[in-house]
């Protein structure tokens, strides 16, 4: 079972990247103009996120009655797949 679920999930990450590309692809084409932020711009970025996680990570992290997966903290669950540093 959770070789199969890893299996979907990579289909779905190729699948999504795929999506991604076509809506790049279609802004470009558009006129969209896209700019890549700086190594030091990318670090403030990162700095102001952090303050929003925590605000956000009561609610993040609610367990409501229907939930079937109850993780002890979601968000720090899903930092952790990023690489998301703090």
């Amino acid at each position: 079972m959770t070789e199969t679920i890893h299996d979907v999930c990579k289909q779905n990450r190729v699948e999504g990247r795929a999506q991604e590309d076509l809506e790049y692809t279609n802004a470009k084409a558009m006129n969209v103009e896209f700019f890549k932020l700086s190594d030091a711009d990318m670090a403030t970025l990162r700095n102001k996120s952090n303050s929003v996680h925590e605000k956000f990570a009561a609610d993040i992290n609610k367990l409501y009655p229907g939930d079937t997966y109850k993780p002890a903290n979601y968000l720090k669950e899903i930092q952790d797949l990023m690489g998301y540093k703090p």
